[in-house]
């Protein structure tokens, strides 16, 4: 059994601090690399993995529809983009998280996969809705391959502290 039990508004309040961080974290990124390339930080993406395991359909779905919402206002100025990926990734987490939770690899790869769908669905999105107009190869080169990295890294530093609050072992 997991040795902490939050409850749902105090999850709810990590996962709204996550998103402020990432978006500054993302920032100070951004500033180092002086502009060469632009590595996202998904924090809160990889705190929804593990807190999807506890919580019901409908808080997963709310939580990330309302985060989705303040991701938009508070970076892309643009309501729509988060708040409409934020869920769906939450559902398609939600339906798979007897999978997701077998192993770290299995973790690994699904991080991997809800980034990569955030990434592409939010360009799509900007291209669909002619709000930018983005490059694919360079959005490859510049974004989304760090962005994975930067994860990656996230996710090593995170995971055992994650899978001690969230993850039940039998013992």
């Amino acid at each position: 059994m997991s040795k902490i039990r939050w409850s749902p508004i105090i999850e709810f309040f990590i996962l709204f601090v996550t998103i402020l961080f990432d978006g500054q974290f993302s920032n100070f990124i951004f500033t180092i690399s002086k502009g060469k390339f632009y590595a996202t930080s998904n924090i809160f993406l990889i705190f929804l993995i593990y807190v999807i395991l506890k919580n019901s359909y409908l808080y997963n779905v709310v939580t990330s529809l309302i985060l989705g919402f303040v991701y938009d206002s508070y970076f892309t100025g643009i309501i729509g983009i988060a708040t409409l990926i934020y869920p769906l990734i939450a559902l398609f987490i939600y339906h798979i998280r007897p999978i997701v939770h077998t192993n770290r690899l299995t973790r690994f790869f699904t991080l991997i996969i809800i980034i990569t769908i955030f990434e592409v669905m939010k360009v799509v999105i900007i291209q669909i809705t002619g709000l930018g107009d983005v490059q694919f190869l360079s959005f490859i080169s510049k974004t989304l391959a760090p962005t994975l990295l930067l994860n990656i890294i996230i996710w090593v530093l995170l995971q055992i502290p994650l899978e001690r609050i969230f993850i039940e072992r039998k013992y």
